[in-house]
């Protein structure tokens, strides 16, 4: 046997190039948990423990100053016989069935706006993407003065082509209609990212290509 045979390796296999990729990302595993423990530890205290105490406390009678005592399914029974729970379904379903389909389709419309040859194309990205950026605080405030029947924009416009203001505050026929429509503030920018394509002459686009 030649010296360059003795110390040549034996080729690493794609098995074996399996179990050393793997041993490295297991090794990385305590170092991947202590970037995310922050996280981790608001998540569990956060959103777990509210979930599951809750589903605990609906089976108690729980008096706030005393301790809680178990009712079995009696506040469940009460529930659904309330008046109340019944239309806060009806409104619920209402709201998420007209809403969510109808932030994909305008989040689509601009996708397909935003795909084509325009000038100023990231600009355009930037001003639908930026009502996803405003405090919820500050949205509700500019959509009351948008909906306000007096002085709002939306009003004021129809006024100016000859139609008659609608109660859009005031009415129980259109409260819930003006409710889905300022979901769209929000869910047509951040689904915009997410459908329109990325601009093919960018670096990272480059990047992936290989070029």
């Amino acid at each position: 046997m030649s010296a360059l045979e003795r110390v040549s390796p034996h080729p690493a296999t794609p098995a074996d190039r399996g179990r050393r990729r793997l041993s490295r990302e297991v090794r990385n595993i305590p170092t991947g948990l202590l970037f995310i423990l922050p996280w981790l530890i608001g998540f569990l205290v956060f959103v777990v423990y509210p979930l599951v105490a809750s589903f605990y406390y609906s089976f108690t009678f729980y008096p706030i100053l005393g301790k809680p005592q178990f009712s079995g399914l009696e506040n469940y029974i009460s529930l659904f016989n309330d008046r109340l729970f019944k239309t806060a379904t009806y409104n619920t379903v209402y709201f998420a069935v007209l809403s969510v389909p109808t932030g994909i389709l305008i989040a689509f419309l601009l996708a397909f706006v935003m795909n084509r040859e325009l000038l100023f194309r990231p600009l355009y990205r930037t001003i639908f993407y930026i009502p996803t950026l405003v405090p919820g605080v500050a949205s509700a405030i500019l959509w009351l003065w948008l909906f306000n029947s007096q002085f709002g924009l939306i009003n004021m416009a129809l006024r100016s082509i000859g139609m008659s203001p609608i109660p859009f505050l005031s009415s129980m026929a259109w409260a819930k209609p003006a409710l889905v429509m300022m979901t769209w503030w929000g869910v047509g920018g951040w689904m915009l990212i997410l459908l329109v394509h990325p601009d093919r002459n960018s670096p990272p686009v480059q990047a992936v290509k290989g070029r």
